[in-house]
């Protein structure tokens, strides 16, 4: 294990580049984000005791989203193998991340019916607009 730190703005992690850490946050804020078609979208925050880095570690996948530095920050940078041993030998850690990964799953689930219902929405919206449409025809 051992300590970084990152400058505002500093990637410490990039979308589909393969990477063999997990940082502990222990001072500052990353934002996490993805871009699509030019522009980048936030997906969310990770700050100091959280982890960043564990999915790709757990899954064995490079990430799906990049991490940079918003502000100063300070990271402890494990291993794989660092990271493992640590939520093995301390439940409260491994508790934290149990908590924080529920917690993305629960917001990504949030974003997907809000998406769902908007174009749901969407989708009879303009069934009713062509409907009103037929009536004049």
């Amino acid at each position: 294990m051992q300590w970084c730190e990152f400058q505002d703005g500093e990637m410490i992690v990039s979308e589909g580049e393969a990477s063999d850490f997990v940082y502990r946050i222990l001072t500052g804020e990353v934002e996490i984000f993805t871009e699509r078609t030019g522009e980048r979208i936030v997906l969310g925050s990770v700050r100091p005791v959280e982890f960043l880095g564990e999915m790709s570690i757990i899954e064995r996948r490079p990430p799906n989203a990049s991490a940079r530095a918003n502000g100063p920050v300070t990271a402890e940078q494990l291993e794989r193998w660092e990271f493992v041993q640590l939520i093995s030998e301390q439940p409260t850690a491994a508790h934290r991340l149990i908590e924080r990964l529920s917690e993305r799953l629960r917001l990504a689930n949030d974003r997907v019916v809000r998406l769902a219902t908007a174009v749901g929405d969407e989708q009879k919206a303009t069934r009713d607009a062509v409907a009103d449409t037929d009536d004049f025809l």
